[in-house]
């Protein structure tokens, strides 16, 4: 028995009644929709309102179960261009799979070093340094600027250092971005409580970020701040540029204490899908949205498939001067591979651990667990 197919007039009819009230919601911009094939298909934003667990049915497309896809406006506009009149699901993938100049690479791994996510913290971070952290940028800093816990930290680190007896006590601080409170809390905590200056003189605090343009900033602000200048000139607050997921091998070994915050919610890391007992991995697919106003800071107006090649090209000197908003014309598109969950890494207990669950979506922490692991090797 062949594989069952979908007339063209019912498949548009059946993808527009969950693609228009998908429009209206997000106004004019360009929608993404999660899209099983197994069974049904479910809005990405009803898929946000369930956080984790994907249960909100609305069109049931076909019988056979298959995969499970994200797509975009121009979805519709292929398979309406198609001269055909039926549609497999083959049919199907190839149409979603085709490429076209809006999209940013092929379909990878989110953990990728070379896939969309890590790519766009790269682009985003490393272009915008300090405009990253501002109102603007809307990266979250209500904890990372928290001086309490750095005061916290100090104690912390003064308690652990007492109980040995080093040369010099490195601290870095991954991830830092732009943000000197943090820094300042420590070290003016830790100057407070060390009262004969026994650890303090000997700390070496490295404020780091993966971000060459993020240090920079960071420097040069500091050099503003007569109190952290004046540690600068102690030699006790330096800045580098690191990366957490490649240490210095300088470093192994050396580090007496690590700080972290919201580092940890940046990397990229793989999401995994459990889809009627089946496990898959979320391949992701980087695109600009076709209807994006996209601006440098000038005012200059730069057009959609523009924007595309000088992404691809990295293209810094104009990828520095974007407005932050027109980072947002940056989207995916998902599309999930079937994997045997034992082969995958803590593939078992994830299977343990959602045993009893179906139609959910679990990050895979192997990502994290390596910087950990990298950490680990420092100290």
């Amino acid at each position: 028995m062949g594989e069952k197919v979908l007339q063209k007039n019912i498949l548009l009819s059946r993808l527009k009644k969950i693609a228009e009230p998908v429009a209206k919601d997000y106004g004019n911009n360009e929608f993404s929709i999660v899209m099983f094939f197994d069974d049904e298909i479910w809005r990405e934003k009803d898929v946000e309102k369930q956080k984790d667990i994907i249960v909100k049915k609305k069109i049931k497309l076909r019988d056979v179960p298959s995969s499970c896809y994200g797509f975009r406006s121009i979805f519709l506009r292929r398979i309406k261009d198609c001269s055909q009149d039926d549609f497999s699901f083959k049919d199907l993938e190839k149409i979603f799979d085709k490429s076209d100049n809006l999209v940013l690479g092929d379909f990878e791994d989110i953990s990728s070093g070379t896939g969309i996510i890590a790519k766009t913290n790269e682009w985003y971070y490393k272009a915008m340094g300090a405009r990253a952290f501002t109102s603007e940028g809307k990266v979250p800093t209500r904890f990372s600027n928290d001086k309490y816990f750095y005061l916290a930290n100090a104690k912390n680190f003064y308690k652990r250092a007492l109980k040995s007896n080093l040369d010099e006590y490195i601290v870095q601080r991954w991830g830092a971005g732009t943000n000197l409170a943090s820094v300042e809390a420590f070290l003016t905590g830790l100057e407070y409580i060390d009262k004969n200056k026994r650890i303090f003189s000997k700390t070496k605090y490295i404020f780091s970020d993966y971000s060459k343009e993020s240090i920079k900033d960071a420097r040069r602000e500091a050099l503003k701040n007569e109190r952290l200048k004046k540690y600068m000139d102690l030699g006790i607050l330096v800045f580098e540029v690191i990366d957490a997921m490649n240490p210095p091998a300088k470093y192994r070994g050396k580090v007496f204490y690590i700080e972290s915050s919201y580092l940890y919610d940046s990397l990229p890391q793989d999401v995994l899908a459990k889809v009627n007992g089946k496990f898959y991995k979320i391949l992701y697919r980087g695109y600009i949205d076709e209807r994006a106003k996209i601006y440098l800071n000038s005012g200059k107006e730069i057009l959609p498939s523009k924007l595309v090649r000088l992404l691809q090209a990295d293209d810094w000197t104009v990828i520095k001067n974007l407005e932050l908003k027109s980072f947002d014309a940056i989207n995916g598109e998902i599309k999930l591979k079937l994997v045997n969950i034992e082969q995958i890494k803590y593939g078992k207990e994830i299977k343990e651990l959602v045993k009893d669950l179906n139609n959910v979506r679990i990050p895979n922490v192997d990502v994290i667990v390596e910087s950990l692991k990298k950490a680990m090797d420092c100290l």
